[in-house]
């Protein structure tokens, strides 16, 4: 290909450069025709630009850029005249932007340019009138704009507005009636049906042509003679044909074949009959004959489909029909969905606020327009029903959503597929039984696949030979191109799906087969609702295949299928569905539920397991309902349960840890719990996925899934987690299988024994399919190597908090030990061919000894009982035997010594550590009383059975024969563990002289046992801590020769403790506690001198020589009883030491010393000293540690302590005191003495100093009460005087009738004038002023002797009366102050001071002798009305600017001192209503010992009103006017 110009390889604007450039325009051309023809695109660019620049700024002639773009290429004119029309469109569009090109000033230089190539020859004017708009060739004068645009609407409304005068019935009718006349007389026999129900014609082709050609001969001749419209004939001749289609449809064919119309003609008429039916007033829709004759002519050749389409879909009729059938869809998908099923789900608290908004609800849906005729589909389907595939393939190609919209095209595509099918059917098709017949007449019918038969008739499609064109295939596989088209829509044939399944199942060649089941048929499963047949058909075709190829089938049903727009409502549906059944199901209608389940769960399997699933991780309470119901599913749905099981755990997104780092998050135990029972319950499930499952996590380090398996072992064979034990299964762990199964099966709650003894059977049987799965699947020892390898790796993540790593050990390690123990509980032989040796643990897997011979111990014990029998070696011969070892353990000894490192076992050797590791607690004890237990249980249920009345005979039989041999196979088991445990003694005997030499380092070999072998043991487990404990106390009471028993419970006590609470997990200090508590029992025991002679002096060798404080003595001397106790205070000293250590420190290791104190509780601590120090120490724990899981352990530490605390002993219990004790004693006893006295001293001071206030404070009573009588004695004493000046000035010459009115109240001088009551006379208000004297002056010294008398008992009484005598300023100014008050009246008998006393119980007779005082005295000086208003005013001013009194105020200080406390501008309104009477009280007291009056009381005419303010001014004008007048 020769390189392109150079002026190709430029910019656009090359062009416009040569043209600028150069005055040659030929050149230009030239270069413009070399550029069009390498690169056209290039050159339409370089017009453009060349153009553009012309229009924006012309520098060159227009005849000159026309003469440079005229190359004579007539493609090349013409993308010139189409760059001209779309830059008069672009300066069109751009006109009112501003900075544009004007409009017209753009348009003027294109006409230009226009002219220029209308001149040259460029264009003709036919070319420019085509290609550019009216506006742009009226600026080049090709046409007048004017006559343009007016003959342009002459045009439009010629075309569209007028209507043509033509009239179809011009001709005569009698034409037209002799057509039809013909058309119905020159008809053939019609088609019949024979017995075998195939369609025959009555006449032979030779009689058809004839009738044919007769009956044309006559059509011609009624056209010519009547001179009728050929169309219009064809038209009728299409409507008889129509109507008789089913019976005479080969003779209209050979009249249409015969024919001159010819294709084009017939199209036209047919469609025009289709537009008829599609137009919007027609009420009647086409009818299905119409569609048959449209098919039988495509058949016959007679009209092609492409000519016939644009008739049956005009214009968007698909696309119309297609929205409608999405919004079909779409509403399908809402129908059912209420409030309830709408509603968003539950939220947490800390969402954010746009995740718990409720979602708006859906818009109500406009109106729908009514839907457009399905003419094509229909078409369609009868050409489908005629056989004819290869013309409509195309267009199911292009619409293939034709085929759920309309169900009847689907139908008869379907009808092709069973006739290729036929032959291969017959090969896979079952025998059906013969029935008998019964005679139905047959009817023809235009309907394919034909409508089932009635009572009489049977119908038969009228085409007898549709299948002509159509080839059956006898291999299946040949249709599956076929089925393509069809889709998920294949679902409204179930019986084909069945027979596709059946095909796939059988066929050798599965790759295809399995393309088709992964993208139709399993989607089609939704849409089928066939039921349980279809899903056992699929699973005989899917069980065959690996689980990841089924859950590859699976996975791509639920994500991808789903995605498809006619599977979404299907989803919803089954959602809704599923949610409903969930919301039912209990355990009382197990039945019904589980019916309901089925079949909710048979339409679509995993769309439904996917919401029960989730369900069940919120709810747990649905687990046992949900499984028992799922009984009624196929083995398919079982297994897409575990494939949505294994989804759901799988999920990434998902914690599965709590956020406290310790504990499983719920939905992980909920579907860990509903596996284990789904698994158990089901048989047919296979667990093999989650078990590889748990496999890949282990190998990818994540450890927290193995709660399913966890779960898997509890619920399949009864097992529990080995967790914290109670003493019962302790017990029961140290005896045989029997029993140890007894300890670790979980509590059954059954309502009867032989409901228990199912439950058990149950477990059993389970139990074996889930060993048989791990063996069969070689996951069994994988499992197994994977966990103990975790157990090792999962405290090194360093992220994590030292807890969180805690509990994660330790939840490991109790499934490891479960499913180890379940493992071998199915057969010692079994698990001894499955595990590796002790050796292979060590150096092949990377475990640490103590795992590796907890997990090889069955496989030596059974290598141990295979082997022949032990060596019967006397104890007298052992020194004779060369190798004492039992044979079956000698590879073990020999092998063990290579896996460990070099100087590991130098002093405790091979055999003594073999030994050790291989024993287990059920060999060196037998648990007689929990045997007994057992036996005594199952007696019980013995006796329980006999007496059961709701069980039958037959079950009874059943029982007590198990129970029996359960009886029979215990007493067996005990028999033989007792016969164990004395082989294992005399064997233990046989070996001790073997196992430490002589000449070993006594203080290593210490050592090494306690490194090697007791303390990796006490932490294992809780029997492995027991069984170290036993074994160190056997080995002592085997007299072992050389070994130092002492030293090895110095280093025990004294070494390890301190580092073990530091590093120990919370599961492992338990099992030290346990180790502990054993050790410390022993010695605990021994502190007695009768048990420590007897059991323990003999034996006790001195390990280390004058090391860690012991004394000096020869090694095989006995130590005597005083210093083993010595030594044992020694031991608590360093325990007490090491827990002391422990609180204040970092969490784990408080927690631990917790956790051990607690176990250790009945032996440490003795000495109390260190039991008081400890109980401090827990208790601040207790109380001021943030932490509530410590304060909760130690609260209950705390408790545990001070009861034992009573068996708390003094030092001497251990030994005697030195000097330096007994004098630090004496010390402490004198310093305590002393500071008893002290304190006592101090409590005499405090007593005395109390006393002495008391006085001074009856002293300061005392003298203000003194005050008080002084200060009444004084106003007694001024109002005498006063009265005795009254009565002087009376007597030296005041008027008689106004001095009385004067000295009248002037309540009783209004009163009098109002009521005309008769005046007192002088004599008698003399006397009666006397007596009110007197009465109060012997009013007031019957007070004082009772105030002497009782005051010390008012005050016991009220208790805080002083300070309100304090406060008020005394009790006789209360009197004073009350007997200043008006003369009383009900509402002051009723006051506020007067109910709070009744309320209290309390009655003051001074608060009587002081209401008598009230009333006004002979003595008594009455306040004149001016007085009473400048008082008035002086009351209001002080309410208005505060009610606040300085201290001095408060105490009723009478010295006159000023105030301290200003009054407040604002005062407190609550406090203005509490003690609006108490200021009136203060402002009393500060007048009352004014010259010349006894008190500033209110004038009795206030009518009831509290304050002088209060009185309106009408009636203050009133009163100065009358006293202006003097009268009343």
């Amino acid at each position: 290909m020769p390189s392109p110009p150079a002026h190709a390889q430029g910019a656009p604007a090359w062009l416009a450069d040569a043209v600028q450039a150069t005055s040659d325009a030929s050149a230009c051309c030239v270069r413009l025709r070399e550029a069009w023809s390498h690169d056209a695109v290039e050159a339409r660019a370089a017009i453009f630009a060349l153009l553009r620049a012309q229009i924006q700024a012309p520098s060159v002639a227009a005849a000159h850029i026309a003469q440079a773009l005229h190359t004579g290429e007539p493609a090349c004119a013409d993308a010139i005249a189409d760059t001209l029309w779309a830059l008069d469109w672009e300066y069109e569009a751009r006109a009112e932007s501003s900075g544009a090109l004007p409009l017209d000033t753009a348009r003027a230089r294109l006409a230009e340019l226009v002219c220029a190539g209308l001149a040259l020859g460029l264009w003709t004017r036919e070319q420019v009138s085509l290609r550019l708009d009216a506006p742009l060739l009226g600026a080049a004068h090709v046409v007048d704009p004017a006559v343009f645009h007016r003959r342009g609407i002459q045009i439009r409304t010629a075309s569209f507005f007028k209507q043509t005068k033509y009239n179809l019935l011009r001709e005569e009718s009698e034409g037209y009636a002799s057509v039809l006349v013909a058309l119905l007389t020159h008809s053939a026999p019609p088609l019949e049906v024979d017995a075998h129900g195939a369609v025959q014609a009555s006449a032979t082709d030779a009689e058809l042509d004839a009738h044919a050609d007769a009956l044309l001969q006559r059509l011609w001749a009624l056209i010519g003679y009547f001179a009728l419209d050929a169309s219009r004939v064809l038209d009728l001749l299409l409507a008889v044909f129509t109507k008789h289609v089913a019976h005479q449809h080969p003779f209209y064919v050979r009249v249409l074949a015969r024919g001159r119309w010819g294709a084009p003609r017939l199209a036209q008429v047919l469609g025009q009959q289709l537009a008829y039916y599609a137009q919007p007033d027609t009420r009647d829709d086409a009818p299905e004959e119409l569609f048959l004759v449209l098919a039988l002519l495509v058949r016959a050749g007679l009209v092609a489909w492409p000519e016939m389409y644009p008739y049956l879909a005009p214009d968007d009729t698909m696309a119309r029909l297609q929205s409608a059938y999405e919004e079909a869809l779409a509403a399908q998908g809402a129908a059912g969905a209420n409030a309830l099923t709408m509603a968003a789900p539950l939220v947490d608290d800390d969402a954010p606020a746009e995740a718990q908004a409720a979602p708006a609800a859906p818009a109500a849906p406009a109106a729908r327009a009514a839907a457009p005729c399905a003419h094509a589909p229909m078409a369609v389907r009868a050409m489908l029903a005629c056989g004819l595939l290869e013309p409509v393939q195309p267009f199911l190609a292009q619409h293939p959503w034709v085929l759920g919209a309309f169900p009847s095209v689907t139908r008869a595509y379907l009808r092709l597929v069973w006739h290729r099918l036929a032959p291969a059917l017959e090969r896979i098709a079952l025998p059906t039984p013969r029935v008998p017949s019964v005679h139905r007449v047959p009817v023809l019918t235009v309907y394919a696949p034909e409508p089932r038969p009635s009572a009489t008739h049977t119908f038969v499609f009228c085409v007898g030979d549709w299948a002509a064109h159509l080839t059956p295939e006898t291999d299946a596989a040949a249709v599956l191109p076929m089925l393509a088209p069809v889709g998920v829509h294949i679902a409204q044939d179930a019986r084909l799906l069945q027979v596709l399944c059946r095909f796939a199942a059988q066929a050798m060649d599965r790759a295809p087969w399995m393309q088709l089941l992964r993208t139709q048929v399993l989607p089609a499963v939704a849409l089928a609702e066939a039921g349980a047949p279809l899903l056992y058909e699929l699973w005989a075709c899917v069980q065959t295949l690996s689980y990841p190829e089924r859950y590859a089938l699976y996975g791509e049903w639920k994500h991808r299928a789903f995605q498809r727009r006619e599977l979404r409502a299907a989803k919803a549906a089954t959602e809704r569905e599923a949610r409903g059944i969930l919301r039912r199901v209990s355990a009382d209608n197990v039945r019904a539920s589980g019916r309901s389940l089925a079949k909710a769960a048979h339409t679509n399997p995993t769309v439904f397991f996917d919401v029960v699933l989730h369900q069940v991780q919120s709810y747990d309470n649905l687990i046992e309902p949900v499984v028992d119901a799922a009984k009624y599913l196929t083995p398919l749905e079982y297994d897409v349960c575990s494939y949505a099981l294994l989804e759901a755990l799988a999920n990434p997104a998902r914690a599965r840890i709590k956020s406290d780092g310790t504990h499983a998050s719920l939905w992980l135990k909920s579907l860990a719990s509903f596996a284990g029972a789904f698994f158990r319950k089901y048989a047919v499930m296979d667990c093999t996925p989650v078990l590889q499952y748990l496999v890949n996590q282990l190998q990818q380090g994540h450890g927290n899934d193995l709660i399913v398996l966890s779960e898997l072992v509890l619920k399949m064979a009864g097992i529990e987690p080995v967790g914290e034990l109670s003493d019962a299964q302790t017990a029961a762990l140290s005896g045989g299988p029997l029993l140890q199964g007894e300890a670790m099966l979980t509590l059954i709650a059954a309502p009867s024994p032989t409901a228990a003894l199912l439950a058990r059977n149950a477990f059993k049987k389970a139990g074996s399919r889930l060993h048989r799965t791990l063996v069969q699947s070689r996951l069994a020892l994988a499992l197994l190597v994977l966990m103990a390898q975790h157990r090792q790796r999962c405290v090194f993540e360093t992220e994590a908090h030292i807890k969180s790593l805690s509990s994660a050990y330790d939840t490991v390690q109790s499934y490891l030990f479960q499913y180890a123990h379940f493992l071998a509980a199915q057969g010692a032989q079994a698990y001894a061919e499955l595990v590796p040796s002790p050796a292979e643990w060590v150096r092949r897997f990377g475990v640490d000894v103590p795992m590796a011979f907890h997990l090889a111990r069955p496989k030596l014990a059974w290598a141990m009982q295979a082997a022949a029998e032990p060596m019967q070696v006397e104890p007298s011969a052992a020194g004779d035997a060369a190798e004492p070892w039992h044979a079956a353990l000698a590879p073990t000894i020999a092998s063990i010594g290579e896996a460990l490192p070099p100087d590991a076992l130098s002093e405790v050797g091979a055999a003594f550590f073999t030994t050790f590791w291989q024993l287990a607690l059920s060999d060196i004890t037998v648990p007689m009383e929990r045997y007994q237990q057992e036996m005594a249980r199952l007696g019980q249920a013995l006796r329980d059975v006999d007496g059961a009345a709701d069980l039958s005979e037959s079950l009874k039989k059943s029982a007590r024969v198990r129970l029996q041999e359960n009886v029979a196979q215990l007493t067996a088991e005990l028999k033989a563990q007792t016969l164990s445990h004395q082989a294992t003694r005399r064997r233990l005997q046989a070996e001790r002289d073997h196992w430490f030499a002589p000449d070993v380092d006594r203080g290593r070999l210490a050592q090494q046992i306690v490194a090697q072998c007791l303390h990796p043991r006490a932490r294992l487990s809780a029997t492995d801590a027991l069984f170290a404990a036993r074994f160190l106390r056997m080995l002592h009471t085997l007299q072992t020769p050389h070994l130092p028993t002492l030293a090895v419970y110095d280093v025990v006590l004294c070494q390890h403790v301190a580092p073990t609470l530091f590093a120990a997990t919370e599961n492992e200090a338990r099992n030290y506690a346990r180790f502990l508590h054993g050790v410390l029992g022993d010695v605990d025991a021994w502190l007695e001198r009768e048990t420590y002679e007897k059991d323990a002096a003999a034996h006790m060798h001195l390990g280390w020589q004058g090391h860690r404080g012991l004394p000096g003595r020869p090694t095989e001397e006995p130590l005597s009883h005083a210093a083993f106790k010595a030594t044992v205070l020694r031991w608590h000293t360093q325990l007490y030491e090491a827990f002391l250590a422990c609180f204040g420190s970092e969490y784990m290791r408080m927690r631990n010393a917790i956790v051990v104190l607690n176990r250790l509780s009945a032996y440490f601590p003795r000495l109390d000293a260190h039991g008081q120090a400890l109980l401090q120490a827990v208790e601040r724990v207790s109380q001021s540690d943030p932490r509530g899981d410590l304060k909760v352990l130690a609260h209950g530490l705390a408790a545990t302590l001070k009861k034992q605390s009573a068996s708390w002993v003094d030092v001497r219990f251990f030994r005697r005191l030195t000097r330096e004790e007994r004098a630090a004693e004496a010390q402490a006893r004198a310093e305590a003495d002393a500071q008893a006295r002290a304190q006592e001293e101090a409590r005499l001071q405090q007593e005395r100093e109390r006393a002495e206030q008391e006085r001074q404070r009856a002293e300061q009573e005392r003298l203000a009460k003194d005050k008080a009588e002084a200060a009444a004695r004084q106003r007694v004493e001024a109002a005498r005087e006063e009265a005795q000046r009254t009565r002087k000035a009376k007597e030296q010459g005041t008027p008689k009738g106004k001095a009385e009115r004067k000295d009248e109240p002037r309540e009783l001088q209004m009163r009098g004038a109002g009521e005309g009551r008769t005046k007192p006379t002088r004599s008698e208000r003399k006397r009666e002023r006397e007596e009110r004297a007197e009465r109060a002056e012997r009013a007031d010294r019957d007070d004082r002797g009772a105030e002497r008398g009782g005051r010390d008992d008012r005050v016991a009484e009220r208790g805080g009366r002083d300070d309100r005598v304090a406060e008020r300023g005394g009790r006789d100014d209360r009197v004073a102050e009350r007997g200043s008050r008006d003369p009383p009246n009900d509402r002051d008998r009723a006051g506020r001071g007067d109910r709070d006393r009744r309320g209290q119980g309390h009655w003051d007779r001074g608060y009587e002798r002081a209401r008598d005082d009230r009333r006004p005295k002979a003595d008594d000086r009455i306040e004149t009305n001016a007085q009473w208003q400048r008082r008035g005013e002086s009351d209001a001013h002080d309410e208005q600017h505060g009610r606040k009194r300085s201290l001095a105020d408060r105490l009723h200080n009478t010295d006159g001192a000023a105030h301290d406390t200003p009054p407040s501008d604002a005062p407190d309104n609550k406090r203005m209503r509490k003690d609006r009477t108490p200021q009136r009280q203060r402002h009393a007291e500060e007048q009352r010992d004014a010259p010349g009056w006894r008190e500033r009381e209110r004038p009795a005419r206030s009518w009831g009103r509290e304050r002088p303010s209060d009185v309106p001014r009408e009636h203050r004008e009133r009163d100065r006017r009358k006293r202006r007048a003097g009268g009343d």
